[in-house]
């Protein structure tokens, strides 16, 4: 069963694949994920705005206004807009993925079942797959 998009997506989400023209993009980064925060559209409806922000070695934040959002079938039409990031110099493993992050601009937005509970963007030549992401935090035992 799919959810409707634009109440589903909201919350975090850990990148697991990116693709530019079928060519993978490397995602590592010393084990830690890297994860994507996106707030819920203030306003129900087509033109509501979301707000996207990653952490890859800079932090990027975008808006996304929903273009077309199709209900139950799990999918919504979006458009993404100028992206404001912090200017430090990335890692040099991290420059390619954060570079591909900061310029794609998926038209399509897609939220897969509860149960796989993955997040697809494409559009322009680019793909994203996303996990919904829980952080875990270690249990302070010494000071």
């Amino acid at each position: 069963k799919k959810t409707k998009p634009s109440s589903g997506v909201a919350g975090e989400w850990k990148l697991l694949i990116a693709k530019k023209e079928e060519a993978e993009v490397a995602v590592e980064n010393g084990g830690r994920p890297i994860v994507m925060t996106i707030s819920p559209p203030k306003t129900a409806g087509e033109n509501a705005m979301m707000g996207i922000s990653i952490k890859v070695g800079n932090v990027l934040n975008r808006r996304v206004t929903i273009i077309q959002d199709n209900g139950d079938s799990g999918s919504m039409k979006v458009a993404f807009g100028p992206c404001m990031m912090t200017m430090m110099m990335p890692p040099p493993h991290l420059r390619l993925l954060e570079s591909f992050l900061s310029k794609m601009s998926p038209t399509d937005m897609e939220v897969t079942a509860a149960d796989d509970d993955k997040l697809k963007l494409t559009g322009n030549g680019c793909e994203s797959v996303w996990m919904r992401y829980t952080p875990t935090r270690e249990a302070v035992t010494e000071y």
